[in-house]
């Protein structure tokens, strides 16, 4: 795609009209509002959560998506279903925090109240990833079972 729109100028650009209206539709689209700060702030917890649910509990994802998917092909469950499905599985996990004894959802408040510990407590880090992997795959491993209970 031509990044200069002097490109469709020329004579041979004549035939292209719908690459042209493709690079208008482009040029009018308007970016995310990124907060440069707040992306810093959470960086580490944010980084550390999404391996811990997707990398680290990476069998029990897919495994969850393989019996969805499945029991949607064989009609077991609905298109509905398996949308609900699906937002359970991505529901954000909650674990025990290992300094507050509360139980702490992930959600951008508690990964910026985290993050520093994050960063500077090891122990801390090793035992919430820890606690965010096996809250994933309890959380994949019920999802699945019950997908698999549908009949």
């Amino acid at each position: 795609m031509p990044v200069l729109r002097e490109t469709f100028d020329l004579p041979e650009a004549a035939a292209y009209t719908d690459m042209y209206a493709t690079y208008n539709q482009t040029t009018a689209v308007v970016g995310i509002d990124f907060n440069d700060t707040l992306s810093v702030a959470i960086n580490t917890a944010f980084i550390e959560y999404f391996e811990s649910v997707i990398t680290n509990a990476h069998t029990e994802l897919v495994n969850c998506w393989t019996a969805i998917l499945t029991a949607y092909d064989e009609g077991r469950i609905n298109l509905a279903e398996l949308d609900a499905y699906a937002v359970l599985m991505g529901t954000p996990v909650s674990i025990l925090d290992p300094k507050s004894s509360l139980i702490e959802q992930f959600t951008e408040e508690y990964a910026l109240a985290i993050n520093h510990d994050m960063i500077y407590d090891a122990s801390y880090a090793s035992d919430v990833t820890a606690a965010w992997t096996n809250a994933a795959k309890s959380q994949y491993i019920s999802v699945m079972n019950a997908v698999n209970a549908e009949t």
